[in-house]
């Protein structure tokens, strides 16, 4: 992840420890993945075979993980700062947000 905007110049890390709450997004993720798998492939096998539950979910969130772990930080930071448009910041309606910009 970049450590500002390239367009505005505000500041991905805000302050020291602000993404370990995205774990707790991770979390949610991954279970909502994990699940998606389960039930995907619950018509197809019977609980004799749950060692290919097992590996499907294990293998989709080896793959998913990255993904998982750039979005959970997204969603993260965009519960606490609204993105603003170019023309949004020009018009100066952003008075009410941090400037959180690198000086």
């Amino acid at each position: 992840m970049h450590s500002s905007c390239s367009a505005c110049g505000f500041n991905y890390q805000p302050e020291p420890g602000f993404y370990f709450g995205a774990s707790y997004v991770s979390y949610a993720l991954t279970t909502a993945i994990a699940i998606a798998v389960f039930v995907v492939l619950l018509p197809f096998f019977n609980w004799e075979e749950e060692w290919i539950y097992f590996s499907a979910i294990g293998g989709s969130l080896l793959l998913s993980f990255p993904i998982v772990f750039r979005l959970s930080r997204s969603i993260w930071i965009n519960l606490f700062f609204k993105y603003k448009s170019p023309e949004e910041r020009a018009k100066g309606e952003d008075a009410d947000f941090p400037d959180l910009r690198k000086r």
